[in-house]
């Protein structure tokens, strides 16, 4: 205590403050030797020693606390370890995930260059143009049986309205002149 400056020094040496400090650390050793034999004893070990003996099948004797502590040491170290194993499987899921997306994606791009080399620059426009066509055709049917359904969900509509797969008078998805019904045919 020769580092602190004097008036400290005559606090902590005074009487009173030492009284109250041990009076204080014996109250707050009374205070958590009620609190563990009133609450953690009967509410907390005694069921998990219980529990863990019909478990385990160990005899009627309880396990004491070291036992219930290495039990719980065990298991967050069992659940490390399982972190790392999810870890680790998560890693190399995606790493084929990605090699395979990679090599797919490659493999379009020397598609295409083939495709253009063998067929030439105007008919690859023009297939391409075909097959976006296509897609949109696809989506917008898509779309539009999404809408009529959340329509039909929402009670609105009959079924009929635009939206639902058009069919001609006959009740095929052709109409009379030998085209399909509802606009585009691609």
């Amino acid at each position: 205590m020769d580092h602190l400056p004097e008036p400290l020094q005559a606090v902590l040496t005074n009487a009173t403050y030492t009284y109250l400090r041990s009076s204080a650390h014996s109250q707050l050793t009374t205070h958590l030797s009620t609190f563990r034999e009133a609450i953690i004893n009967p509410y907390i070990l005694d069921p998990l020693s219980q529990f863990l003996a019909a478990t385990l099948g160990l005899s009627s004797s309880m396990p004491d606390l070291m036992t219930s502590v290495m039990l719980v040491g065990l298991l967050l170290v069992s659940l490390v370890i399982l972190d790392y194993v999810r870890r680790l499987v998560i890693w190399w899921v995606m790493w084929w995930v990605r090699f395979i997306v990679r090599v797919v994606f490659w493999g379009l791009v020397v598609f295409a260059g083939f495709y253009v080399y063998n067929f030439g620059v105007d008919k690859t426009v023009q297939d391409a143009g075909r097959l976006v066509g296509f897609a949109m055709g696809f989506a917008e049917q898509v779309w539009n049986m999404v809408e009529s359904a959340s329509a039909n969900r929402n009670g609105h509509g009959n079924g009929n309205q635009k939206g639902s797969w058009n069919r001609g008078a006959s009740g095929s998805g052709w109409n009379s002149n030998g085209g399909a019904s509802g606009g585009r045919w691609w």
